[in-house]
């Protein structure tokens, strides 16, 4: 719709104005498709930081496009300044957008008090429901993004093998279960939390495995756990006792190679643009007078 609008005749402005659509009205269609066939929803607190995040960095791209754009087709540059500036505060935006994405803070210090009871089951499972006590109870806010026991990798009798409860709140930091939860055989279960940049959770029942190998954690009727980083829940067969230092350097090359790439369509597109000469204006040629 915007193309049909004068700004096609103005392609920077054209790419800003795109990629702010992207960034309001491509967000919200797309949180239509999370909820419609994702498990997790996005809350409605999360927009205020997902609208910051994702404005700047849409904006900059359509003007970023628009450019490349523009050698792409023959058009002069407006300058070698502005593209500059242009992909250099792209980068940045980016930069910044994914550093605030991955910044997680694991509250270590607190714990969960969770009391099982058991309910009725099928012969050889064990299935139970959750009251759960954050410790202390002011550790999420008002509107968490999730608080939410998470159960994976076994099989129901629908053969499906995830189940997601969204906890019921009772009292400050008083959460307890709307469903049955599977503690048996090879389900891993787990309690999740997220606020803002709180990410964390703790382990309800983790079955033994040889291969990793690693123990079982047992699902005992009152617990006392702490939060940890729940990617060593997650993903229980990762070496968490790999060097720190390799993951860094790995996430070095690659941010070597991708501002690498950058760079040389940068320099290639501005050479390119700086090939682009003005067209010469068409005289009209007239015959020559014979001479008489």
């Amino acid at each position: 719709m915007i193309a049909l609008t004068p700004l096609i005749k103005r392609p920077i402005a054209f790419g800003a104005v795109a990629g702010l659509g992207v960034g309001t009205v491509g967000l919200w269609l797309e949180s239509l498709w999370i909820a419609a066939v994702y498990h997790y929803p996005w809350p409605v607190g999360m927009w205020g930081e997902a609208l910051a995040m994702a404005v700047p960095v849409a904006v900059l791209m359509g003007m970023c496009g628009a450019l490349f754009g523009m050698v792409l087709t023959g058009q002069r540059l407006p300058g070698r300044a502005a593209g500059i500036s242009v992909v250099v505060v792209t980068v940045l935006v980016i930069g910044g957008a994914v550093a605030n994405g991955l910044h997680i803070v694991v509250p270590r210090q607190n714990n969960a008090a969770i009391t099982l009871t058991d309910l009725p089951a099928a012969p050889g499972q064990r299935m139970v429901s959750a009251d759960v006590q954050l410790q202390p109870s002011d550790m999420v806010g008002r509107h968490p993004e999730w608080v939410t026991i998470l159960s994976w990798q076994g099989r129901m009798e629908n053969n499906r093998g995830l189940q997601i409860d969204e906890l019921e709140q009772v009292g400050p930091g008083h959460y307890r279960s709307t469903r049955p939860l599977p503690v048996w055989g090879t389900w891993k279960t787990l309690l999740r939390v997220q606020d803002g940049y709180t990410m964390t959770a703790v382990p309800i029942y983790e079955p033994a495995d040889e291969a990793i190998p690693a123990p079982e954690v047992p699902a005992l009727p009152a617990m006392n756990r702490p939060f940890v980083q729940e990617i060593t829940i997650l993903q229980r067969e990762r070496d968490q006792n790999a060097p720190v230092w390799l993951f860094t350097a790995g996430s070095i090359v690659v941010l070597f190679m991708t501002l690498m790439v950058i760079a040389g369509l940068t320099w290639g597109a501005g050479r390119l643009g700086n090939a682009v000469t003005e067209p010469e204006p068409v005289e009209d040629k007239q015959p020559a007078p014979r001479a008489a």
